[in-house]
Order: C-alpha cells, then sequence, then structure tokens
C-alpha cells in the first residue's frame, strides 16, 4: 500500500473487512494482522482475525452498506448502494 495512509491500521482494519466480504479468507487475514501490528488495541481486528482462523467468519457476516430509500415526505433517506467501477450518472 502506497501514499499517505499506507501505516494506517484503519486503512488494514477496512481492507480486511473488505477482502472477508469478497471471500478472499487469506487476504483479509494478512490485513488484519497488519492492522492489528500498526495498533495492537485494534479489537475489532483481533476479533475477526480470530473469527477467521477458526473459520467462523463468511462474507455474509459482514454488512452491506446501507441502501438508497428516500421518498417524498418520509423524512427519511440513507446513503446509496454504490457498486465499485460503475458509471455515476
Amino acid at each position: 500500500m502506497r501514499g499517505s495512509h499506507a501505516e494506517s491500521a484503519n486503512v488494514y482494519d477496512s481492507l480486511g473487512e473488505a477482502y472477508a466480504a469478497a471471500g478472499e479468507r487469506e487476504k483479509a487475514i494478512a490485513s488484519y494482522q497488519r492492522s492489528l501490528a500498526l495498533d495492537p488495541k485494534n479489537s475489532n481486528a483481533a476479533a475477526w482475525l480470530q473469527k477467521l482462523r477458526a473459520g467462523r467468519a463468511t462474507p455474509q457476516n459482514f454488512k452491506r452498506a446501507p441502501t438508497c430509500s428516500s421518498r417524498p415526505g418520509s423524512g427519511t433517506s440513507t446513503l446509496p448502494n454504490v457498486a465499485l467501477g460503475a458509471p455515476f450518472t
């Protein structure tokens, strides 16, 4: 990883979540290990690393981004679910 966030534990934690959600178990483990090396107090990385190593973590364990549901007068709206690489309209 390059750039100003290359040594950010949070970046590697998020990368671990993305890999795990995509079913890339080994890459997720490596990312969580790097996150813990940078921040040994990262309890989220430690917990997911333990689950991944034990085979208890599946892509379904990771929450998806909320989808857009904005109705006039409803008073609620959430973030849109944008696919990576999708063109903006």
